[in-house]
């Protein structure tokens, strides 16, 4: 089942142009989200950027939680903190509510987001721009959304009923799904393998284990990737200095990014940015 709701997921992305997350509010079912990694965290470069800057990531965590109790039975249309409007789809088996699917990514409107800016510190002009370039101004129908997103929300619910619930904090899948979402959600910060073993309640040798199984590579050099691919997008739409985008994707040095940075794409941050804008 979870092969089918990942290929729907793909199919609604890209045929649909959807960008769709889900979400577990009930603490077994959010265990089960664990599974779908990378579709439990918005990846629009427009949020990354925002959730680079402190305090914002843990805004959103409460926001997701307001959004939780507010979700009844029915699709509704709404605007995040940042500014980025969504639809949320509720996720229910029978009278129990269990999370939500956001189909997000679209435009909320500027004063949202200067107010987002005067609020946290996030500088507005890069804001708009981002918004400009990356949120969708025109909004689907809520009926097709309904139309697309309740058969969706049917299989996460069948797929969880099905999935023995015992074998959830010791089945690989899930112990990778946790450590793989923890490295995405805090590739900013200083990460230790030590947090990301208890984050997966297992010791650091196992999580180290099933992360080389499942992913080919080790922690750091997933990490270290994923800090590189974030960077790229910092550099390809903003005008964020080299230094701060080094802090933003987790490097304490700039003169360090710069070296791992040109080791891994061919060129430093400043030539790739260059290079980018060259070809636009």
């Amino acid at each position: 089942m979870l092969k089918n709701i990942i290929r729907y997921i793909e199919f609604l992305k890209n045929e649909e142009n959807l960008d769709i997350s889900i979400h577990g509010i009930n603490p077994m079912f959010g265990s089960f989200v664990g599974f779908l990694i990378p579709y439990n965290i918005h990846f629009n470069p427009y949020c990354l950027y925002a959730k680079s800057f402190k305090g914002v990531k843990e805004t959103c965590w409460m926001w997701q939680e307001k959004v939780g109790k507010k979700c009844g039975g029915e699709v509704f249309f709404g605007c995040c903190h940042a500014g980025v409007a969504e639809f949320v789809v509720p996720v229910n088996d029978g009278k129990d509510f269990l999370g939500f699917i956001s189909v997000s990514g679209y435009w909320g409107g500027n004063e949202k987001i200067d107010a987002f800016s005067q609020k946290t510190g996030v500088p507005s002009q890069i804001l708009c721009e981002m918004a400009d370039k990356h949120l969708l101004k025109e909004i689907p129908d809520k009926e097709k959304i309904e139309t697309l997103l309740t058969p969706l929300a049917a299989m996460l619910v069948l797929s969880y009923r099905e999935y023995p619930k015992g074998e959830f904090h010791t089945n690989a899948e899930y112990i990778y799904g946790k450590a793989v979402a923890y490295i995405y959600s805090n590739y900013h910060q200083k990460i230790r393998i030590d947090d990301i073993a208890a984050e997966c309640h297992v010791s650091n040798s196992h999580v180290a284990h099933i992360f080389k199984q499942k992913s080919g590579q080790s922690i750091g050099a997933f990490l270290t990737e994923h800090r590189i691919k974030k960077a790229k997008q910092i550099l390809e739409n903003t005008d964020m200095s080299i230094n701060d985008t080094a802090f933003c994707v987790g490097f304490e040095d700039g003169n360090y990014f710069i070296n791992v940075f040109k080791k891994a794409v061919g060129l430093s941050p400043g030539a790739y940015r260059k290079d980018k804008a060259a070809h636009i």
